[in-house]
């Protein structure tokens, strides 16, 4: 019987028939710096929101932006350049970024930023309004009326219209648009008297004062001088807004050309440099005084005052009054630098005087010598952390100061000093102080049988003015522009928006709103009688209120 030979398997022949293990691919490992990055940020996110939820958006919103930024960045340099992935995932990555950047850049403009630092983009080939050209008529502001609102803030600087009572149904009765059209950048305001009205505007190279009819918004007149401001932050253009006082117009440019202009024509009467009677030029202004001058004049018996300040590290001079028809120089008085406020008329202690917020004090001077009656500090850096509110006088001998950048507001009374041989006849004392409420960064207060109502990081706020407590916080507006209107509130918010608003201690009261411009609103408002100007980034409009019956 033949015996089949039994072969055992070699050693290479098992070992080629072993099946292949399955490839397991490395997991994907992030270094330690992507992981700090990754984990890091969003927990930065979430403090900083926390920290400045009361306090500031602004500084919240650029640590949460940059943090953001720096997130993706990392991820993407890893992904591309440090990770195992296979290399068409990860030049997909670097060219789908690389095209993103391409598109935004070719289809945006990056326009500055709102109040609270989120940039504003437009479409390239989004056009502007269009700007008129002055038909060159005669106005008459000589004639005076009971609606006229013939400077910042209204007729005494306490963004307040006794004289109206607005109608309460907005539903029923809106506010009617009387005409818009384009204008010149620039954050002025209007004034009004007898039918017309001025403001400034930036076209090109050149810095305009301008005069348009109300009723028709026909542009009458502009005086024309070559200045420019423009910062990333604050925009383009001047942001001062003119006086009307006895026929004339007085604007003072953001680059410090004070202007004296006759109201039938615009005719020039005369001029004078702030900045040169400073010792000082736009170069080293623009260090110390970051957004440009924004006071506007305060036409006062003979007089015309207004900020003057000085060199970084030379002699400064907090007000300079000026002879109203001639432009020659009467007096200097204090030592600080400029603020974005504007003095004003108020009579504390008895004493009728003008009160000026500085950079970092607030002062008030006598009418006719100038000498500093009084000063208290009020913290505040032009190039930083700036003052922007008016003060307000809330009784005979107290004074409310406002302000955002974390410092919310205090109240100073005004009495006469009893030291013997003291610098200044009067002292001035915090009563109260609460860094939570008013926190006003470009708005103003106003106040209403004790309390006050203002925008507290874009948050309408009422704040008991005998203590300093908050009685309620609603609503978001942005840094937008407010006008009390008799008991009732005009709201203006910073993206175009107008409310109106029952002024009470109880809460918020919402009568009407409706949508007046479709751009960035920083611009006082300005009512003259029922008809109410607005202005956003390029654009002006009048629209007409409705009032109460009898």
């Amino acid at each position: 019987m033949n015996q089949e030979k039994l072969s055992l398997p070699t050693a290479e022949s098992q070992q080629e028939e072993l099946p292949e293990e399955p490839t397991v691919k490395p997991a994907v490992r992030l270094p330690g710096w992507i992981k700090g990055v990754t984990f890091g940020c969003p927990l930065v996110i979430i403090v900083s929101w926390w920290w400045f939820a009361d306090r500031d958006h602004a500084i919240a919103h650029a640590i949460s932006f940059v943090s953001i930024v720096l997130t993706v960045t990392s991820l993407l340099v890893w992904f591309v350049w440090g990770s195992d992935y296979q290399r068409r995932w990860r030049l997909w990555a670097a060219g789908l970024a690389v095209l993103g950047g391409l598109s935004a850049i070719i289809l945006f403009r990056l326009e500055g930023v709102n109040g609270e630092l989120i940039p504003r983009l437009r479409l390239r080939w989004t056009a502007s309004g269009t700007l008129d050209q002055p038909t060159h008529r005669e106005v008459d502001l000589s004639t005076t009326t009971p609606a006229d609102f013939s400077q910042f803030l209204g007729p005494a600087r306490t963004a307040v219209v006794e004289n109206v009572a607005l109608a309460d149904n907005w539903q029923q009765q809106p506010p009617q648009r009387l005409w818009k059209h384009g204008v010149g950048e620039g954050w002025s305001g209007f004034a009004a008297v007898n039918g017309y009205a001025v403001t400034m505007e930036q076209r090109g190279s050149q810095e305009w004062v301008t005069c348009y009819q109300i009723k028709t918004g026909e542009l009458c007149w502009k005086h024309v001088i070559e200045a420019r401001h423009q910062t990333f932050l604050g925009g383009v253009g001047p942001r001062g807004t003119p006086t009307i006082a006895e026929g004339n117009v007085y604007a003072l440019g953001a680059t410090g050309i004070l202007r004296c202009l006759q109201g039938s024509s615009g005719a020039l009467l005369w001029q004078q440099d702030l900045l040169q009677l400073a010792g000082t030029n736009v170069t080293a202004d623009l260090k110390a005084v970051a957004w440009g001058r924004s006071a506007s004049p305060l036409l006062v018996d003979d007089k015309v005052v207004v900020p003057l300040g000085g060199p970084v590290d030379g002699t400064k001079a907090s007000l300079i009054a000026l002879n109203k028809k001639t432009g020659k120089v009467l007096w200097r008085s204090g030592d600080r630098q400029v603020s974005y406020s504007s003095p004003t008329v108020m009579t504390l202690a008895g004493q009728r005087q003008i009160v000026t917020v500085n950079e970092d004090n607030v002062s008030g001077h006598d009418l006719q010598t100038g000498q500093v009656l009084w000063q208290h500090a009020w913290d505040g850096q032009s190039n930083a952390a700036a003052s922007v509110s008016q003060p307000v006088a809330i009784a005979p001998d107290r004074l409310l100061l406002s302000k955002g950048y974390q410092q919310g507001a205090m109240v100073v009374r005004i009495e006469s000093s009893q030291v013997k041989n003291s610098p200044h006849p009067y002292v001035a004392t915090a009563t109260w102080v609460n860094p939570s409420v008013l926190k006003t960064k470009f708005t103003n207060v106003t106040q209403l049988n004790g309390f006050a109502y203002g925008l507290s990081d874009g948050i309408l706020e009422c704040v008991d003015l005998e203590d300093g407590s908050r009685r309620w916080k609603r609503g978001r507006y942005g840094h937008g522009q407010l006008l009390r209107v008799g008991r009732q509130l005009l709201v203006l918010s910073e993206k175009g928006t107008l409310y109106l608003i029952a002024l009470s201690p109880q809460g918020l009261q919402l009568q009407g709103e409706v949508e007046v411009m479709q751009q960035k609103c920083w611009a006082t408002l300005c009512l003259y009688g029922n008809q109410l100007l607005v202005r956003s980034v390029d654009e002006i409009a009048c629209y007409q209120l409705s009032v109460q019956t009898q």
